[in-house]
């Protein structure tokens, strides 16, 4: 089969020289899906930058895992209507050195409306950057295994809180975040009210999209008990639940 007729494409341990899977990239330009796992030997690699960039107009999902390699495909892929980016890096360096790298893929990629990032976000200053600047995001999806114990605080879930003239990810639909947390109660329980109910003022205007209809948030302490009881009695018909993984189904 030649890879003009491949639509999806998955190598997994992935052990070869950036040139190799830029020319396999090259060759497969109506792909629809792609999965790259790199092996970690690949670390070492002096990473190439090519006069040919890939522009891949058709792909809508790829999950890219590896480490400092991937820069490779992060400066030499264009993926105009990316739809789906799942990305998670194996070296906790990698964090900081390929961070910049991710931001301008996507913002090069205003497609993109599902983001899982599995140990990408080095600082707090980073994520803010990152929601700030991709307004179309509508479900969110963040895991920290390792690195600082608190990456994310009172100043993301501020920024995520509805107000009058300024909303950051106006279309959220989904948030998902497995540790890193340290977040008040309160300021939870207030950025899921400003995001379900309707403006304060008739002459606002309402948030594009569905409202915020799902929130999961895995924490070393559990929500407040009144905290969650609060929410239950201001959203009878949702599906509420405290302890260490805390849980918002509208």
């Amino acid at each position: 089969m030649f890879g003009g007729q491949l639509r999806s494409l998955h190598l997994s341990n992935l052990n070869i020289p950036s040139r190799r899977l830029h020319n396999i990239l090259r060759a497969c330009p109506n792909l629809r899906s792609a999965r790259i796992t790199q092996n970690l030997t690949c670390y070492g690699e002096e990473v190439e930058s090519f006069p040919v960039v890939v522009v891949m107009p058709h792909l809508r999902s790829l999950r890219l895992r590896g480490s400092r390699a991937m820069q490779f495909l992060l400066e030499n892929v264009r993926t105009p209507t990316l739809s789906r980016l799942d990305v998670e890096w194996d070296q906790r360096n990698d964090c900081v050195t390929l961070f910049p790298y991710l931001e301008a893929f996507l913002s090069q990629s205003p497609s993109v409306e599902e983001l899982i990032l599995r140990d990408v976000i080095p600082t707090e200053d980073a994520l803010i950057r990152l929601i700030t600047n991709n307004a179309h995001i509508t479900r969110l999806v963040i895991t920290m295994s390792w690195g600082p114990e608190y990456v994310i605080t009172d100043r993301t879930f501020e920024l995520l809180t509805f107000q009058e003239e300024y909303r950051v990810l106006p279309q959220l639909d989904k948030l998902v975040i497995h540790g890193g947390l340290d977040v008040k109660d309160e300021l939870i329980a207030a950025m899921i009210a400003s995001r379900s109910e309707p403006p304060l003022l008739s002459g606002s205007q309402a948030p594009t999209g569905t409202g915020l209809n799902h929130v999961l948030l895995s924490r070393r302490i559990p929500m407040a008990s009144d905290v969650v009881a609060e929410l239950e009695r201001r959203y009878p018909g949702a599906s509420i639940s405290g302890g260490k993984r805390f849980l918002y189904q509208a």
